[in-house]
């Protein structure tokens, strides 16, 4: 999604809002660059808080202290946006939750999903 919040509305607005029967995958990359990466992220753990099982939701490499804390031209500028609207307390708590989604995911029984820009970076958790 990269942050677009008007690319998830569309989405939604098309596809419906995900449930059990009409399950979505978001494959990393929610906070790219994007101007309402905060807000793409609230709907998206709002949709899992309501039912972990309608959505899953991967990590990319944005999702990742480094690349949030480039500016927003060189692929990064989450750290700002959460520290410009919410502060520090919010980007921690928005840290420590892009520690725990995972990686990938089988769909089917058959698919593997990775999203593909995993950091080089040996410090990523």
């Amino acid at each position: 999604t990269r942050g677009q919040l008007a690319h998830v509305c569309h989405i939604l607005y098309h596809l419906g809002a995900p449930t059990s029967q009409n399950k979505f995958l978001f494959n990393g990359d929610m906070v790219d660059r994007g101007p309402y990466g905060v807000e793409v992220l609230l709907i998206v753990f709002a949709f899992f808080l309501s039912d972990a099982e309608c959505i899953i939701v991967h990590r990319g490499n944005h999702e990742n202290e480094d690349m949030n804390a480039l500016d927003a031209d060189a692929g990064g500028g989450f750290t700002d946006e959460v520290m410009r609207k919410y502060g520090l307390m919010a980007y921690r708590r928005f840290v420590s939750a892009f520690k725990v989604l995972s990686l990938c995911s089988v769909v089917e029984k058959e698919i593997f999903v990775v999203h593909g820009g995993l950091s080089r970076v040996a410090s990523m958790s």
